[in-house]
C-alpha cells in the first residue's frame, strides 16, 4: 500500500509540475515589464533548484530518512503558494474572460501567426529531441570518453555529475539570454543560440578528454540561453486569449514528443554505438537552425515594411 500512495503522490506531483509551466510563463508575460529578464529570473531560479535540488535532498534522506526530505520541500511549497494567493492586485496578471464582449478566444485569432509559432514550436521539438538525449547519454559518455581524471575528479564521477555542471552553466545562459531578449531582436539571438548549441555537438561528437568537456559546456550554456528567449518569443506573438493553451503546447512539445528521443537515440546506441548519438544530435541541431532562419528573415520583412508605411 505504500508503494501505491507514493506512485499515487508522485502522480500528482508530476501533474501539477506540468499545469506549472504553462501558468507560470503565461503569469510572467502579463505582469513583467521586462519580460526577457522576467523569463530569466524564472529559468534561472529553476536551474538552481534542479542543481542543488539532488545535494539538499540527499543530505537530508541520509541524514535523517527520504521521508523527512519530501516533508521538507512540501513546507516551503506551501507557504509560497499561500504567498502568491496574497499577491496585490496590482501587480496581479489579468484575467482573460472568453465570455467578454470582444474577446475572441477561436483558433481563428491565430492565423495572421500561425507560421512564426509553427516554426517556434518546431524548433523548440528539435530542442528537447536533443536535451533529452544529451543529459541522458552523455554522462556515459563521459566516462568512456575522458580516460584520465581531471582536475582531480573520477572520469566515471565526473561523467555522472554532468547534468548538475549543465545546469550550472546554464544559470548563466539563461540569464544572458533573458537580459539580451529585452534589448536585441528575439529571433536573432534564438537563431544564435541554436546556431552555436547543436554544432557544438559535433565537437562533443569528435573529441575527447578536457576538448569535449569544453564542448559540453558551450552546448549547455546556448541550449538553455534558447528557454528565455523562446518563451518571450510565444509571448510576442501569440494573442493574449490563447497565451496560456500555447503555452501549455509550447510546453508538450518539448517534454511530451522530446521525451521520445531516449528511447530512440537508444536505439542508435545499441546498433551504432554512444559516440553516434551525438552526431545524431548535432544534425538534428542544425535542423532547428534551419526552422530559425525563415523566423528571422520574416520578421526583418515585416519591420521593413512597418517602417516603410511609417515614413509614408
Amino acid at each position: 500500500s505504500d508503494t501505491i500512495t507514493l506512485g499515487i503522490a508522485l502522480a500528482v506531483l508530476g501533474i501539477a509540475l506540468g499545469i506549472f509551466h504553462p501558468v507560470a510563463m503565461t503569469f510572467v508575460s502579463r505582469v513583467a515589464t521586462k519580460v526577457g529578464l522576467g523569463y530569466a529570473y524564472l529559468g534561472t531560479g529553476g536551474n538552481l533548484g534542479l542543481a542543488l535540488g539532488p545535494i539538499i535532498v540527499g543530505a537530508i534522506a541520509a541524514g535523517i530518512g527520504w521521508r523527512v526530505a519530501y516533508a521538507a520541500f512540501a513546507i516551503p511549497c506551501i507557504v509560497i503558494g499561500l504567498l502568491i494567493l496574497r499577491l496585490p492586485k496590482r501587480i496581479r496578471p489579468p484575467a482573460v474572460h472568453h465570455d467578454s464582449p470582444g474577446v475572441d478566444t477561436s483558433i481563428r485569432v491565430l492565423r495572421p501567426v500561425a507560421v512564426p509559432l509553427i516554426l517556434i514550436l518546431a524548433s523548440n521539438i528539435m530542442n528537447g529531441l536533443v536535451y533529452r538525449g544529451v543529459v541522458t547519454f552523455l554522462p556515459m559518455h563521459l566516462s568512456e570518453s575522458v580516460t584520465t581524471a581531471i582536475a582531480g575528479v573520477d572520469p566515471v564521477m565526473l561523467g555522472g555529475s554532468f547534468t548538475t555542471v549543465a545546469l550550472i552553466f546554464g544559470v548563466g545562459g539563461q540569464f544572458l539570454g533573458g537580459y539580451l531578449s529585452d534589448r536585441k531582436r528575439r529571433e536573432l539571438l534564438a537563431l544564435i543560440a541554436v546556431g552555436i548549441s547543436g554544432p557544438a555537438l559535433f565537437g562533443v561528437w569528435s573529441f575527447t578528454g578536457a576538448a569535449l568537456l569544453g564542448f559540453a559546456a558551450l552546448f549547455a550554456f546556448f541550449h538553455f540561453m534558447t528557454q528565455p528567449v523562446y518563451n518571450a518569443l510565444i509571448a510576442d506573438y501569440c494573442p493574449d486569449s490563447w497565451r496560456g493553451r500555447m503555452f501549455g503546447i509550447y510546453f508538450f512539445c518539448a517534454f511530451g514528443v522530446g521525451s521520445f528521443s531516449a528511447s530512440g537515440l537508444g536505439y542508435v546506441a545499441e546498433n551504432q554505438g554512444i559516440t553516434t548519438v551525438f552526431l545524431v544530435c548535432a544534425f538534428i541541431g542544425v535542423i532547428s537552425v534551419f526552422i530559425m532562419i525563415p523566423l528571422l528573415l520574416r520578421a526583418l520583412r515585416h519591420t521593413k515594411v512597418v517602417s516603410a508605411l511609417d515614413k509614408s
